[in-house]
């Protein structure tokens, strides 16, 4: 198919950008008004050395309906084994919490990203939620680790290497072809690396996601009005791949790369997990490969 989207050419025309570090960012374009609350105040990087003095990382969990028994067992393993400031619950009921936390603050989906969802016509609960990891800025640090509502840390995962470099954790290797076409249409680019993105448990920086904006040349505003336009099967988002690639092409050498190793269990038709369902699971995973980083939950259904 032709792409008649001016901009799309324009940015398939971006010159290439210098690969040391620290440089400054211009910004593209100036911040404009948008339905978004948050979207003209997220900080803007001047100089990338500051974030190897920016440790401290807020987590976000997304929880759909059908992953509201899981919780306090995802909740228990993230307190155990990964070290976040607060926890931020993004979920479509937030009445639903029953259950409170320490450090934790439960957010109505709706206030975080407030775009009509069924606007979208492929998937759109499950892009809704793509988009709400990437896009969040409830969060109080600039760092934030995004981490799925159907998976259990097994293994102390550190965020940041000694040299205090961040650490981007690859899932399993995904080539899937619509999400690396949906990058192309608002990056400028696919496939940059040779390992898919794809991730349960993603490091972001809302200083970078907005420069990410900024490189493409668009508001939050006109980049959902674009993600509606040309979501598809076919073409579709992935947070993780959509950041990653962007970090990877613009900024290589920032993250440090690692790979998890993950027990895949889940049932299908949106099942409800059960607490001994729950317990279950995680032990029998535990025993196949005690040295897993991720036990995962899945619910599957058609998002």
């Amino acid at each position: 198919m032709v792409d008649s989207n001016p901009m799309n050419k324009r940015l398939r025309n971006v010159p290439p950008k210098s690969r040391s570090l620290p440089r400054t960012i211009v910004p593209h374009r100036p911040p404009t008004a948008s339905r978004y609350s948050g979207a003209s105040t997220i900080p803007v990087i001047t100089n990338l050395s500051s974030v190897m003095f920016a440790p401290a990382v807020d987590m976000v969990i997304p929880v759909a309906p059908k992953d509201l028994s899981k919780l306090p067992y995802v909740i228990e393993s993230v307190r155990k084994y990964v070290d976040v400031c607060k926890i931020y619950i993004i979920t479509p009921n937030p009445d639903a919490i029953k259950q409170q936390w320490s450090n934790m603050v439960v957010h109505s989906d709706a206030e975080v990203l407030p775009y009509d969802r069924y606007e979208i016509q492929y998937r759109p609960n499950w892009v809704f939620q793509q988009m709400l990891k990437v896009f969040q800025n409830v969060t109080y640090n600039d760092w934030f680790l995004v981490m799925d509502a159907d998976i259990i840390v097994n293994q102390c995962l550190p965020l940041w290497t000694d040299a205090r470099k961040p650490i981007l954790y690859l899932g399993r290797d995904q080539a899937h072809g619509p999400y690396f076409g949906f990058n192309e249409q608002v990056l400028g680019f696919g496939k940059v690396y040779p390992w898919s993105f794809l991730s349960e448990f993603t490091l972001y920086s809302k200083s970078l996601v907005r420069e990410m904006l900024q490189f493409c040349g668009l508001t939050l505003d006109e980049f959902w009005e674009k993600l509606v336009h040309i979501t598809t099967a076919v073409c579709c988002p992935a947070d993780s791949e959509l950041y990653g690639s962007y970090i990877v092409h613009e900024h290589p050498g920032l993250y440090d790369v690692q790979h998890l190793v993950s027990v895949l269990g889940g049932r299908y038709n949106s099942h409800i997990w059960l607490d001994d369902e729950i317990k279950k699971e995680i032990q029998g995973s535990q025993s196949r490969n005690p040295k897993a980083h991720l036990i995962s939950l899945h619910s599957w259904g058609d998002g």
